[in-house]
C-alpha cells in the first residue's frame, strides 16, 4: 500500500504543470487581450473616422455634412425644417458622391425640388475644411461633385454652385439660428435675408444676386444637360396637371422641324408663371399668419 502511495504521489507531480507554464500562459492571454483592445481602440481613432471637414448643402432642404478624410460622409444631420423632416439615417457611410445624389432624390420624393430639366434648380455647396488644408480639400471636393452633374442623369437640371467657409463661420451660423450659406450671403448684404430671396432657389434666379455671388463668394456651374423632346413632355404632363391647356405645344412638338429653343423657352415660362403663383400664395399665407399672431398678442395684451 506503501507502495502505491508513493507512485501516486510521483504521478501527481509529473502531471501537475510547472509554476512557470501557468505564469507564461496567464501572461499570453493578458497580452491577446490587451492588444485586442488597443486594436479596437486605434480602428476607432483611425484617421478615415475623423473629422476632416463639413459640408453644408442647401437646396431648400439644408443639411450638414461630416466627410473623413477619403470624403466618406461620417455624420448628417437637417439644419432647416425641411431636412429635419427627411430620413437621413442610410446616408451615414456612404462617398460623398453618392449623398448627394441620394438627398436630390429624397428632396425631389418630398416635394422640396422639382424634377424637370427645365426647371434649372440650383444646388449650394460650402466646404469648410478642419485640417487646416482648405486648398486641397475644397479642390478635391469640387471635382468630386462636379464630376457627378456631367455623368449622373439624377442631376440633370441641376446647377451647382459652391463656396467656402471657415470653422468660425460654422459656429457663428448656429449662434445667429441661421444656416450657413444664408449666414455668409447676409453678412454683406442683410436684405438677403428679409426678402424673397432668402432660399436658394430664389437667390440665384435674382440676377443681381447671382452675379455678387459670383464676384465675390463663390463660382456657379451651369447644368449641360441638352434639352430634348422627352424633357419637354415632361413638362408639358406637369404642365397639364396644373390645369394648363397644353394641346398646341404637344402638336407643334410633333411637327418635323420644330425650334425646339423657342418651345423650350415658351414651356419653361408657363412653368416659372405657376411656380410664381405658388410663391405668391404662400407669401399671402404667410402675412395671414403674422397677422393672427399679432391680433393674439392684442388680445393677450387687452386681456393684461
Amino acid at each position: 500500500m506503501d507502495e502505491d502511495r508513493v507512485f501516486a504521489k510521483i504521478e501527481k507531480k509529473i502531471n501537475k504543470p510547472p509554476r512557470m507554464n501557468r505564469t507564461f500562459s496567464l501572461a499570453m492571454v493578458s497580452a491577446t487581450v490587451l492588444l485586442a483592445l488597443l486594436l479596437g481602440m486605434a480602428r476607432l481613432l483611425s484617421p478615415m473616422d475623423v473629422v476632416a471637414g463639413v459640408v453644408t448643402v442647401d437646396l431648400n432642404p439644408s443639411l450638414r455634412i461630416e466627410l473623413s478624410k477619403d470624403y466618406t460622409v461620417l455624420n448628417i444631420s437637417g439644419v432647416n425644417a425641411e431636412a429635419q423632416s427627411m430620413d437621413l439615417t442610410s446616408l451615414k457611410g456612404l462617398p460623398i458622391q453618392e449623398a448627394l445624389m441620394e438627398i436630390v432624390r429624397l428632396s425631389i420624393e418630398a416635394g422640396y425640388l422639382d424634377p424637370l430639366a427645365l426647371t434649372s434648380d440650383y444646388i449650394l455647396i460650402t466646404t469648410v475644411s478642419y485640417d487646416g488644408n482648405d486648398q486641397t480639400f475644397n479642390l478635391d471636393l469640387k471635382k468630386l461633385l462636379s464630376k457627378i452633374q456631367t455623368e449622373s442623369p439624377s442631376l440633370d437640371g441641376f446647377n451647382l454652385a459652391f463656396m467656402r467657409a471657415q470653422k468660425q463661420d460654422l459656429q457663428d451660423a448656429d449662434d445667429s439660428d441661421l444656416p450657413l450659406w444664408l449666414y455668409l450671403l447676409s453678412k454683406n448684404n442683410p436684405d438677403v435675408i428679409s426678402s424673397p430671396t432668402s432660399t436658394v432657389q430664389n437667390y440665384f434666379e435674382d440676377e443681381d444676386l447671382r452675379t455678387e455671388f459670383e464676384n465675390e463668394y463663390g463660382e456657379v456651374l451651369e447644368d449641360d444637360h441638352e434639352i430634348d423632346k422627352e424633357d419637354l413632355e415632361e413638362a408639358l404632363d406637369e404642365l397639364e396637371e396644373q390645369g394648363v391647356d397644353v394641346n398646341d405645344y404637344r402638336r407643334r412638338l410633333a411637327t418635323s422641324g420644330v425650334d425646339l429653343n423657342a418651345l423650350t423657352s415658351e414651356i419653361r415660362a408657363q412653368l416659372n408663371r405657376i411656380d410664381d403663383d405658388d410663391d405668391e400664395e404662400v407669401s399671402h399665407e404667410d402675412d395671414e399668419n403674422e397677422n393672427d399672431d399679432d391680433d393674439d398678442d392684442d388680445d393677450e395684451e387687452d386681456d393684461d
